[in-house]
């Protein structure tokens, strides 16, 4: 029904009531007015995000007016800069509660006193597992559900899904990458992390692909499987990064990436792998 039947109907059914004077009338009035309604919009949530990955793609899917507390990293968009932080890895309870939201989203991880503190204020809490590419569609499936924003999932899917169509397909190489994504201790992504996918969609093995997670790394281990390219992901630490490899008995070639760009699970993802791929390839 569009809008001018919807007014017709409003028109005629009040005329109606004002003719019988009856209650039946004002009840028929009454309903006939609430469909014209648009459905209450949860434009009234107040969310805290405790992850990134989760308020840039709440700003995808258009609730970010919605987000009234994030996390130190939270850099993008540019909206994002200017929400309250509530901590970056640790939370500030204290802070939370202050903001008086109706939702805190996060990225499922062990953190039951969290949980259980916001319950007890009366809090709704809720949170989602995402690690690897595929995980994609289900987080923004859950997320539209949470923020009131489902009419919009398909749309971010869908372009999801088109921009890594658009990347061509690369063959795999014999060179080995090696992933870090700490330098002290060093860390690495194992195979099983979407960082890894990564490597593997611009052409190259991941050195530590054997591993699970994202897994402390030894000397020992560096130097028994030599890579052909580090790809550091660090902020700020370029100068000591690179005199930390400069010390080690083969000469990898370094590439230094934003990780708050390729690291995060959202809808820039696709084309900075690209960019990704092209620096990993141009590196000889």
């Amino acid at each position: 029904m569009n809008k001018l039947k919807k007014s017709l109907l409003l028109v005629v059914v009040a005329f109606v009531s004002c003719l019988t004077g009856s209650s039946l009338g004002k009840v028929i009035f009454s309903l006939a007015a609430a469909r014209t309604e648009s459905p209450v919009h949860i434009a009234d949530q107040r969310i805290i995000s405790l992850h990134p990955v989760l308020t840039e793609n709440i700003f995808a899917l258009g609730a970010g007016l919605s987000v009234v507390g994030a996390t130190d990293y939270a850099d993008y968009p540019e909206d994002a800069k200017k929400i309250p932080r509530v901590g970056d890895s640790r939370f500030n309870l204290e802070k939370i509660i202050s903001l008086k939201p109706t939702l805190v989203l996060a990225m499922k991880q062990p953190d039951a006193e969290l949980e259980k503190s916001l319950m007890r204020a009366g809090i709704k809490f809720s949170s989602y597992e995402f690690g690897k590419l595929n995980d994609f569609e289900g987080l923004i499936s859950w997320l539209g559900k949470e923020v009131g924003q489902s009419r919009n999932t398909s749309s971010v899917i869908k372009k999801w899904k088109e921009d890594w169509a658009r990347l061509p397909t690369a063959k795999l190489q014999g060179q080995k990458v090696f992933v870090e994504v700490e330098q002290q201790p060093l860390i690495a992504a194992g195979g099983d992390t979407f960082l890894s996918e990564i490597i593997e969609k611009c052409g190259f093995q991941n050195t530590f692909g054997h591993l699970r997670g994202y897994v402390p790394i030894s000397r020992e281990a560096i130097l028994a499987k030599p890579s052909d390219k580090i790809l550091i992901l660090l902020d700020g630490q370029k100068k000591e990064a690179s005199e930390m490899w400069a010390k080690t008995s083969y000469r990898p070639k370094l590439v230094f990436f934003k990780p708050s760009i390729i690291s995060r699970l959202t809808p820039r993802l696709p084309f900075e792998t690209k960019r990704l791929c092209a620096e990993l390839k141009a590196t000889p």
